[in-house]
């Protein structure tokens, strides 16, 4: 949906005096409409959800090597997530890391080789992984996170990265910066100041030279 569409259908004139090309008005109820509009413009890019375990090098530099050990995949190497264990020898494991490895090698644990692999959730881990602490991966978020915590914090970080809808635009940014874009994104839709009528802003100027009535 463009501008002028969105306002017809909320009833709404939209003048196309020079004062109002970046669609601001003192008339707070049209203000907030614009408002409305630009919030749908934009929307979270994909959640960056670890699968085969969080990095070792977003761990907080306090946790000692020995709990490290402990609660290290031993598949991809990386801090466990979503913890399952080997009923056989207690082993565990990333759920996604030890699901890829049945598929790739056969339904049996590689570390004791039990066959077939029984898995379960791993209850008598949850208290020792509580107590780790993860630095948030979006850049410029200085925030340590409880790992109980984390994808929690992931959704709602403020340093998240969100995407400009206006179709053919690609810019990504933060909540903050995304806001801003969306006032001068060449994709956005502006009206023609002869012919009034909706162009992305990046062909106004061709428009005008070629098409405008």
């Amino acid at each position: 949906m463009n501008v002028r569409e969105f306002l017809n259908n909320n009833n709404m004139n939209l003048f196309h005096s020079n004062s109002s090309r970046n669609f601001y008005s003192s008339n707070d109820s049209f203000s907030q409409s614009l408002q409305d509009f630009h919030k749908r413009n934009y929307s979270p890019a994909p959640l960056e959800v670890p699968t085969s375990g969080i990095p070792l090098k977003h761990l907080s530099k306090k946790i000692p090597q020995s709990t490290i050990e402990e609660v290290k995949c031993p598949i991809c190497y990386n801090l466990i997530w979503d913890i399952v264990a080997c009923n056989s020898c207690g082993n565990v494991f990333c759920q996604f890391c030890i699901e890829q490895s049945i598929k790739k090698t056969g339904n049996f644990c590689p570390e004791c080789r039990a066959n077939p692999i029984k898995l379960e959730k791993s209850k008598g881990f949850k208290k020792l992984f509580n107590n780790i602490k993860i630095h948030c991966h979006y850049k410029n978020c200085k925030k340590l996170i409880d790992y109980s915590d984390y994808l929690n914090h992931l959704e709602k970080c403020e340093f998240r990265l969100y995407c400009c809808k206006n179709a053919g635009c690609t810019y990504k940014d933060t909540l903050m910066n995304i806001k801003l874009h969306l006032n001068e994104c060449q994709y956005r839709i502006v009206y023609c100041e002869f012919c009034k009528n909706p162009v992305k802003k990046n062909m106004l100027e061709n428009h005008i030279q070629t098409e405008c009535p």
